[in-house]
């Protein structure tokens, strides 16, 4: 799709708790049923989601950045990161947009987000769709730890030593996640201008407080959180991807 042949789209703000959030809706004008989308993070933005744009001459695509991060506001309430209320900012989204019928798509972060969505408030969901989803925790630490096994020792080495000690927040501790994240974050090098950008506009104070220092490292508020359990609760079909 040339920028000449993209769909006509419509940006603005919504108010939920804590501040207001910024969504974007491409293909306005598009019959099929909508397509809501959450994205990665904690802390992340929408921009890692812009591919879905293909799919708004069938129907409207909607992103949002969830508070705190991307173009919506930062408000400085550490009381407001927790996942509670990023799946009420879902509820008042959709009924901000008056989505009475609608897919959602939940990617990463986002695919728990959908996932509790659904099994608290499923009314008008028509399906689910969970992109490389995280729904546990401890399944997360264990494949996380796995793959940072395979890093090399000495870099290993220092992860572990930091983490021993406390010192999660040195640049040694940084430089070594970094050397993870090229491994098995993304492994175009340098990265992408999406990822770039993305990555400019981040939160890392939510992923704090929320994961904690480390793609294998929870010590936040979502420590332990496992929604595996639930998912017999979700009565519309999902697509795991």
């Amino acid at each position: 799709m040339t920028e000449k042949e993209k769909p006509p789209s419509h940006e603005d703000f919504i108010e939920v708790t804590g501040g207001k959030v910024w969504y974007k809706i491409v293909g306005v004008q598009s019959k099929g049923l909508p397509l809501l989308t959450l994205h990665g993070g904690p802390g992340g933005s929408s921009g890692t989601l812009i591919a879905l744009e293909a799919l708004a001459d069938e129907r409207p695509v909607i992103f949002y950045d969830q508070l705190g991060a991307g173009n919506s506001e930062r408000p400085d309430d550490d009381s407001l990161w927790t996942l509670d209320r990023f799946i009420e900012e879902v509820d008042k989204v959709r009924n901000s947009l008056n989505l009475e019928r609608f897919h959602l798509l939940g990617h990463s972060w986002g695919s728990l987000l959908a996932a509790k969505y659904a099994t608290r408030q499923s009314r008008g969901v028509q399906s689910i769709f969970l992109s490389g989803p995280f729904l546990s925790v401890p399944r997360w630490l264990t494949d996380t730890n796995k793959l940072k096994q395979q890093l090399p020792e000495e870099i290993r080495e220092t992860i572990e030593r930091n983490e021993r000690e406390g010192t999660t927040n040195s640049e040694e501790y940084k430089k070594a996640s970094e050397e993870f994240d090229r491994r098995h974050y993304c492994l175009i090098h340098p990265y992408p201008e999406v990822v770039q950008n993305t990555k400019k506009v981040a939160n890392n104070k939510i992923y704090e407080i929320m994961w904690g220092p480390s793609e294998f490292s929870c010590t936040g508020n979502l420590a332990g959180y496992d929604v595996t359990g639930e998912l017999g609760e979700i009565t519309v079909p999902v697509f795991l991807s």
